[in-house]
């Protein structure tokens, strides 16, 4: 241990592990050589002690279990750590003590990826199906026409490969009774939801391959329509007040309650949709303009003006709270493994959690609840539709007609008795 590199691994390790004999244990057996740079590895991602010691320990005890069963290093797969789950209920390993250890399975497959990385282990080609070239052309045309986002692409492609397997691959044979009963089919015992993403994601298939020459043009038009039809319902919102009280739930000492503030308040005041922050990067915040540049659906750019309250307390959480990474996107994890944040569900996840934090009852719980909350603050403040429109960055004015309907007193203002009613 007297190199400088040597050195550097047992300070990696004694950060988890303080004491001298259970270091030199851990160091033992086939798996020892690779402990040290997997509680760097650990360290890196920013897992804290607690959490980082119990990966390890559950590395050793994968490394002891499989020292026993004759299992060599360079055999271990995702089948062996099957296997050294199903072994810890009567566990004997010395050391070790029998019981349900929720997350060995998670963190014995950690160090196998780790292992793998290092080359310890053969890293295995994945078994991928035969994709179909009818989805794959439409997953293209969506990228390059339509600018689709990752998440959009992913739900767009599993519709597809559900639609083609009913309908056939050849477009030739399309007719408009056969598209029907397949939007039937794959909308049979759903809700509203799915039998409106089946039929959105039939009718640009069909667009695609019309455009492509390779089906009849107006097919699209045999996918029926469902009801309820536009600005039939209204958004859903809270009052001011009641955002204010999500806001002022979010304890900013913490990292979580820091990022979770600024990105409530970035949907409050901007209307921002849970999927702009998760795509939000760096360098899309111009501070001395005090602006935001936002990349929305169809890959839109729009620079949006940055509130005071949110710069604030945006600045708050990159400059005290914000995990250091190399990633430049703006909102990541709190806990480790650090890394941006995956998608909107996400985001809505943090919002409910703060609607519960506040105490409050809410028509829904998800980002979308504050989006429409801050349309119609603005309305009630006197601002246009247009307006509104354009801070939302809604594509028609149809769409911000709606919030037009959620304000009840005014309309109740306006509206003329009903002839022949009471006075």
């Amino acid at each position: 241990m007297g190199s400088a590199e040597s050195q550097k691994e047992v300070i990696m390790l004694e950060f988890y592990v303080r004491a001298t004999y259970t270091r030199a244990r851990f160091r033992s057996g086939s798996v020892g050589p690779h402990i040290d740079g997997f509680a760097e590895r650990l360290r890196a991602a920013g897992y804290r002690d607690q959490t980082g010691r119990m990966c390890i320990r559950h590395a050793v005890h994968l490394g002891t279990w499989a020292d026993h069963q004759r299992i060599a290093l360079a055999s271990y797969d995702e089948g062996v750590i099957g296997r050294f789950v199903g072994h810890l209920q009567q566990c004997r390993c010395p050391g070790c003590r029998p019981g349900r250890h929720r997350s060995a399975g998670a963190h014995a497959a950690m160090f196998l990826e780790y292992l793998r990385d290092q080359g310890a282990v053969k890293r295995l080609a994945p078994i991928s199906k035969p994709e179909d070239p009818l989805v794959e052309m439409f997953c293209r045309w969506m990228v390059q026409h339509r600018g689709a986002a990752k998440e959009t692409l992913r739900a767009y492609r599993r519709v597809t490969e559900r639609l083609v397997s009913r309908i056939g691959s050849d477009p030739e044979l399309y007719t408009v009774p056969v598209i029907r009963d397949a939007i039937a089919a794959l909308s049979a015992g759903h809700g509203l939801a799915t039998a409106e993403q089946a039929i959105t994601v039939t009718r640009m298939f069909l667009r695609c391959l019309a455009a492509e020459g390779l089906c009849r043009p107006g097919l699209d038009g045999a996918v029926p329509h469902v009801a309820p039809w536009r600005l039939t319902s209204l958004p859903r919102h809270i009052s001011p007040e009641d955002v204010q009280k999500i806001i002022d739930a979010c304890d900013t000492a913490e990292v979580d309650g820091a990022r979770d503030r600024a990105m409530i308040l970035l949907m409050a005041r901007l209307g921002l949709r849970a999927g702009d922050l998760v795509k939000l990067r760096l360098q899309d915040v111009d501070w001395d303009a005090a602006r935001l540049c936002v990349t929305g659906k169809g890959r839109s750019e729009t620079q949006l003006p940055l509130p005071q309250d949110a710069g604030d307390a945006l600045l708050v959480y990159l400059t005290e709270h914000r995990p250091p990474t190399n990633s430049d996107r703006v909102f990541l994890t709190t806990l480790a493994p650090i890394r941006p944040l995956q998608n909107s569900a996400t985001v809505s996840g943090l919002v409910r959690r703060a609607i519960e934090r506040a105490g409050l009852e809410t028509p829904t719980t998800g980002a979308h609840l504050l989006r429409h909350s801050a349309a119609h603050a603005l309305l009630r403040e006197g601002v246009s539709l247009p307006s509104i429109g354009a801070l939302l960055r809604h594509r028609i004015l149809e769409t911000t007609a709606v919030y037009a309907k959620v304000d009840v007193d005014t309309l109740r203002g306006v509206a003329q008795p009903w002839i022949g009613g009471a006075p």
